[in-house]
């Protein structure tokens, strides 16, 4: 019974001790139990805000507004940096009076803050705009007292390329911006590079009655320059069936794109997809394209051709017709509503529902590789032999051989403008013909590529001509 009450009353005393200790911890504030009131505080805001702190040359990893505690009594350095700005620094002091403390400080105001951007062009007198605002100078100058930081500057000058710049403005520093613009008097690029769009491996190039531009792109869709905006129409963002364009042929609303996937129609806002699975279009990798004078689609394709008149399809193939077992690249109508197609066989004209191969006449060899008709209704028709290209007249039932046009290459495509000179794309350059052949080359000329495969002619005279591999260029020969 003794032992019962020693044991109960250690246990006692051990409670005791243990409830001490905890109202012990529940006072103890911090070391030494410092009052808040000894806290040495520094708020730190400045304009503009987004300023690194450093402390005694150490960074506390803070930015603008934002606050140092818990600091001595001593001399602190306090030091605000910024990509952009010069470093700025200030010292605090506290004393028993002043525990917490604000600063403030206003970059704007200060003249040794600000940087400037010198403004330079050949030829002079472009006008500068800054973030997309008129700045009401032109060049050359220096836009001065610029707050440090990020700016898009841009040069505009008539008949010349607009040019912009990313520049980045630094206290006290002076940014160059020099540049020689781009004459679009006569010739005008249009590339990736300048326009962030997959242009420069271009397949054909068409112009429609509303001034759109519409250009073929090898695998990569259909681009439209509409208003000195550029668009691309693929796969992804439309009924297009196929991103490789193989033809381009302007309608009186809209436009008709022959595809590796079918025919792809658009007329305005609305888009139709003609393929074996909707029409009698059983052939999907179409080659070339063509209208009646009923508007009626005349298709070419793989030794096969293809009609869709007042709704109703016809077939020709290898199965049904003696067509040429060749890939048709090529489709004309004379003026006696007469079809003929042109292949690396030669021509064949459709004479009652039969295909006539043209033979004995002025071709150099039976490859024909582009044609095209003058407002007269003159058709014409390039045929390639041995590496060099000929051009073949066909006016009623008359043939004449343009002997003046005997060039080496493969003319691809051909456009008449409004004086009837011939304008011939080929893999070596672009020709003019009217009576005598000019040629237009990289070496001669601002043409940036000789390897072009196509070619149009709006209602101002412009030239607009695809290339394989440098995108796309206007041209303006009365301007020169």
């Amino acid at each position: 019974m003794k032992d019962n009450q020693s044991i109960l009353h250690i246990f006692t005393i051990y409670l005791l001790l243990l409830f001490i200790t905890a109202c012990d911890l529940e006072v103890y504030t911090g070391p030494g139990e410092i009052s808040e009131l000894l806290n040495r505080t520094v708020k730190i805001t400045s304009e503009p805000s987004g300023f690194f702190i450093t402390l005694n040359g150490v960074e506390q990893g803070l930015m603008t507004p934002d606050s140092l505690t818990w600091l001595t009594d001593d001399d602190n350095v306090i030091t605000l940096t910024s990509k952009y700005y010069n470093d700025t620094s200030f010292t605090v002091v506290f004393d028993s009076a002043h525990m917490k403390i604000a600063r403030h400080i206003d970059f704007t105001i200060d003249p040794a803050m600000r940087g400037s951007i010198s403004c330079i062009s050949q030829p002079e007198g472009a006008e500068i705009f800054l973030n997309d605002s008129p700045t009401g100078e032109i060049t050359p100058t220096i836009l001065q007292n610029l707050l440090p930081g990020q700016y898009q500057v841009e040069f505009k000058l008539p008949v010349h390329e607009s040019t912009i710049f990313d520049v980045e403005v630094y206290s006290g520093l002076e940014f160059l911006v020099d540049t020689a613009m781009v004459d679009t008097s006569v010739w005008v690029l249009f590339n990736e590079a300048r326009y962030n769009l997959p242009i420069d491996d271009a397949t054909s190039v068409a112009k429609d009655i509303n001034g759109i531009t519409w250009v073929g792109l090898n695998n990569k869709g259909l681009a439209k320059y509409e208003n000195n905006v550029w668009s691309l129409i693929n796969e992804a963002n439309s009924f297009l069936p196929d991103n490789y364009i193989t033809d381009i042929m302007t309608t009186g609303s809209g436009i008709v794109v022959a595809t590796n996937g079918g025919l792809f129609i658009r007329d305005g806002e609305n888009e139709t997809v003609l393929n074996s699975a909707n029409s009698g279009l059983s052939q999907e990798m179409v080659t070339s394209i063509q209208l009646d004078a009923d508007g009626g689609l005349l298709i070419g394709a793989n030794a096969a051709f293809f009609t869709f008149m007042n709704n109703v399809w016809t077939s020709w193939h290898a199965l049904n017709s003696n067509i040429p077992r060749a890939v048709i690249t090529t489709i004309e109508v004379d003026c006696q509503n007469k079809l003929w197609i042109g292949s690396g066989l030669g021509l064949a004209k459709l004479e009652n529902n039969v295909w006539v191969p043209l033979e004995g006449q002025v071709f150099a060899s039976y490859r024909i590789t582009a044609s095209g008709h003058n407002r007269a209704g003159d058709i014409f028709f390039a045929n390639s032999h041995g590496g060099t290209a000929s051009l073949v007249k066909y006016s009623g039932d008359t043939w004449t051989s343009l002997e003046s046009i005997n060039l080496t290459g493969i003319i691809s495509d051909i456009a008449f403008d409004q004086e009837n000179s011939i304008w011939l794309a080929t893999n070596s350059g672009l020709f003019k013909y009217n009576g005598a052949l000019t040629h237009y080359t990289v070496d001669n000329s601002k043409l940036v590529s000789n390897n072009l495969t196509g070619i149009d002619i709006d209602t101002e005279g412009n030239i607009w001509i695809s290339t394989g591999d440098k995108g796309v260029m206007k041209y303006k020969p009365y301007n020169e």
